[in-house]
């Protein structure tokens, strides 16, 4: 009971800043779409039929087309990859493929992305020619959150609000999840922030009928990360 009190006089004590509101203002306008693109995607990876033609669709909302540009992922492709043959689709299979070996049943760990990095870097597209993306730790972290809120999209503002200069991903997740963990009042301002807008984010999760087993987990990091993309501006 004494740890419920001082958690809730915590929150009492609490102010906000205009970075928090601004935070608060980019999460709540993603965060429909973040679950419909973790929802569609968690779909397919899950579906034992190849996926639909529409979840290739740019102008499809929850495709994987619409999340990489979305998400700015498709400036990681040059426009004549980006719009040649099926090379998107040869991407979320090799994707797909990947998960399914290595972590459909295992805990998710930081060395996932590399690892994944590594696949695609291997990969071929139908027509036997490398698969190229730029910047594929970005990509492979942003994919992966898709499948488990555990990973932290690598970006370059959140890297700013890290004061992160490196380049490995198993570092910035550290410092990712260290900026809640052991920072006390940078989790209690995020547990603040998210009790202020209960009322907004039980509006926008009652639209997936319970669909989500780890919603809770979703929608600290996602705020975790809308924190860190706010503050790094």
């Amino acid at each position: 009971m004494d740890t419920l009190t001082n958690q809730i006089n915590g929150m009492k004590n609490q102010t906000m800043t205009s970075k928090d509101v601004k935070a608060i203002g980019n999460f709540l306008s993603n965060y429909y779409s973040d679950l419909l693109f973790i929802k569609e995607f968690r779909t397919q990876i899950s579906n034992t039929e190849k996926a639909p033609e529409v979840y290739f669709d740019k102008d499809i909302s929850g495709s994987f087309m619409n999340f990489l540009i979305s998400y700015g992922i498709n400036r990681n492709f040059t426009k004549a990859d980006i719009y040649k043959g099926d090379i998107i689709k040869d991407l979320f299979y090799v994707i797909k493929k990947y998960i399914l070996i290595n972590l459909s049943n295992s805990e998710p760990k930081s060395d996932d992305v590399i690892r994944l990095v590594d696949v695609i870097k291997k990969a071929k597209d139908k027509d036997n020619n490398p698969i190229t993306p730029h910047n594929l730790i970005s990509l492979s972290s942003k994919t992966l959150f898709l499948y488990k809120a555990f990973y932290y999209p690598y970006d370059s503002q959140a890297k700013v609000s890290l004061n992160y200069n490196g380049n490995v991903y198993q570092e910035f997740h550290n410092k990712a999840g260290n900026y809640w963990k052991e920072n006390k009042d940078n989790k209690k301002k995020i547990d603040f922030c998210l009790n202020e807008i209960a009322k907004y984010t039980d509006i926008i999760e009652n639209n997936f009928n319970g669909f989500f087993d780890d919603i809770e987990e979703i929608r600290f990091n996602r705020f975790v990360d809308k924190m860190l993309w706010t503050i790094g501006e």
